[in-house]
């Protein structure tokens, strides 16, 4: 699904939206679905591979968008665009934490074990994908920094 995000996002947009890519590598990296390769240069070879992958099953129409998604890279993808939107998705998922800590203490108070339980989980499932973009920040950080 994250994946159809991040094809949408570069190819329904003559200049992505790289905050959706920063998710979705976060996504992808938080799942274990990619290595902890950060920047233009990785996002290009992540679409190409997907290209690989489409025309091995026979689908033009993808390997067609997933085409101009690396036209687009190459047209407008920098780091430093990369790195700010990379910030900006961990100021939201530090947020997303945090009100899912506010929803977790709620639920204890009303004492039923099953909704502590899911409200755990997704809490850790926030702090999961908070810590991933934080890693991929970085990796991103350590591009800008010669």
């Amino acid at each position: 699904m994250k994946d159809s995000i991040l094809k949408a996002a570069i190819v329904a947009s003559p200049k992505p939206r790289w905050r959706d890519v920063a998710q979705t590598l976060s996504y992808r990296l938080a799942h274990g679905l990619a290595r902890l390769d950060a920047g233009c240069k990785a996002q290009q070879q992540a679409v190409t591979d997907q290209r690989v992958f489409a025309k091995a099953h026979n689908n033009g129409d993808q390997v067609a968008e997933l085409k101009r998604a690396v036209r687009n890279i190459e047209a407008h993808c920098t780091e430093a665009d990369l790195f700010k939107g990379q910030q900006q998705w961990v100021a939201e998922l530090k947020e997303e934490v945090n009100e899912r800590l506010l929803e977790l203490q709620t639920v204890r108070v009303s004492g039923k074990p099953d909704k502590i339980a899911n409200q755990q989980t997704k809490r850790e499932e926030a702090r999961i994908r908070l810590q991933a973009a934080q890693n991929e920040r970085e990796a991103l950080s350590k591009l800008l920094t010669p």
